[in-house]
């Protein structure tokens, strides 16, 4: 299966990470689309992520930290919308 990915981010979600030195650092999780050349019979699109262990602090909720996966998935609805 070959894959591109011919444009530049379509979002970008910050995030806190730990850092080496054990303090917060800010990150930045980019969302890409990118075109294959085959899917799967069935299938209309493929997801796919990574070591989703940062978390972003919700400020709707007075800044409590959610996990990076969760905001992910509210951010892939808002975006197929």
């Amino acid at each position: 299966m070959r894959v591109s990915i011919p444009s530049p981010p379509i979002a970008s979600i910050r995030f806190l990470n730990a850092s080496r030195r054990g303090t917060p650092e800010v990150e930045s999780l980019p969302i890409l689309v990118a075109c294959v050349d085959a899917i799967p019979e069935g299938l209309a699109a493929v997801l796919a992520a990574a070591d989703l262990q940062g978390v972003v602090p919700d400020w709707s909720d007075g800044g409590r930290p959610r996990v990076l996966g969760e905001e992910l998935a509210d951010t892939y609805v808002t975006l197929a919308e």
